[in-house]
């Protein structure tokens, strides 16, 4: 039994939310579709097309008028931000039991927030590596995939990927997400070990160093979010997250409501970030503690990404 009096917003445990990583893994839905602040919950998705890439006569004589442009913009799909929230009970013993009485409230907060940032990188990587979403995409097939290290050409199939986006956008994808294992076979694969002539391996942070020399991108990051599809009760069925899939994409670094880009999560200006809020409860006894987020992760132009597909076996 809860009194609707008691509920309270709880400033400590909301910076612990806030401030929260899975440092345990990898996490990068966030990187792929970084967030877009909007004043209202819901509207529609504007964005610049390739009319940008068109040459305009500027040259204006003395006196004269200047020529007006009218400014092409593409209205697809709307966003809807949706409300998501989790909590979990901590009983009177538990918390008088702890060191600290803030101790389990902390626990129960960051586990409901990984729970959070999970479903969101889930949410994700299920749009990203969706082919009928991501319709410019390719699937390798016997021994081109990536485990096959003396015959698989990864850097051709990212430069393919690469040379698609900018056919079709005028712009050149600037992130990679890469699975863990895909990963792994990509460095011991003979292209990519002969960039580095006489390392005994190569490291995740060589590969992120040199991006940009060996895959003329900027950023290549490494998800290592496992899923467990098994239902709850039955035996643990862990796998990756984002599959056997490579993404690159064009990702604008500071994006805005109409700018050019693969994707964004809209988050509303009045709820920006993660809340928590925390109540007593008499029967049984003890406290409730629930985290509360509020997104939508949306595409913006499908063109701007190039989906690789079964890359490994």
């Amino acid at each position: 039994m809860t009194n609707p009096k008691d509920v309270r917003q709880s400033p400590v445990l909301t910076n612990v939310s806030v401030g929260y990583k899975v440092d345990q893994f990898s996490y990068v839905a966030d990187k792929l579709f970084p967030n877009v602040i909007v004043d209202k919950s819901t509207g529609k998705i504007v964005t610049y097309d390739a009319d940008l890439f068109r040459i305009e006569k500027s040259l204006a004589a003395h006196n004269s008028a200047s020529k007006e442009i009218s400014i092409s913009v593409s209205t697809g799909d709307h966003y809807d931000i949706e409300t998501h929230r989790l909590k979990g009970f901590i009983s009177n013993d538990e918390i008088s039991e702890a060191d600290q009485p803030i101790v389990p409230k902390t626990d129960t907060t960051e586990v409901l927030t990984g729970k959070l940032l999970t479903e969101y990188e889930y949410r994700v990587a299920q749009i990203a590596t969706d082919s009928s979403i991501v319709t410019q995409n390719a699937a390798l097939t016997s021994t081109a995939r990536w485990n096959y290290e003396d015959t698989a050409t990864p850097i051709q199939d990212i430069m393919a990927g690469k040379v698609a986006v900018r056919a079709t956008t005028g712009y050149t994808p600037n992130i990679v997400i890469m699975p863990i294992e895909v990963f792994e076979n990509f460095i011991v694969t003979d292209q990519v070990k002969s960039y580095f002539p006489g390392a005994a391996v190569i490291t995740q942070s060589m590969i992120e160093d040199n991006a940009h020399r060996i895959l003329g991108i900027g950023s290549i990051y490494i998800s290592d979010a496992p899923l467990n599809t098994s239902i709850k009760g039955q035996a643990d069925n862990l796998v990756q997250m984002w599959g056997k899939n490579v993404v690159l994409a064009y990702v604008e670094t500071s994006p805005r409501k109409k700018s050019r880009s693969f994707g964004k999560t809209y988050r509303p200006r009045k709820k920006a970030t993660r809340s928590v809020r925390e109540w007593s409860n008499i029967d049984p006894e003890g406290v409730y503690v629930e985290v509360q987020d509020r997104f939508d992760p949306k595409i913006i132009d499908s063109n701007c990404a190039f989906l690789l597909q079964t890359v490994i076996d």
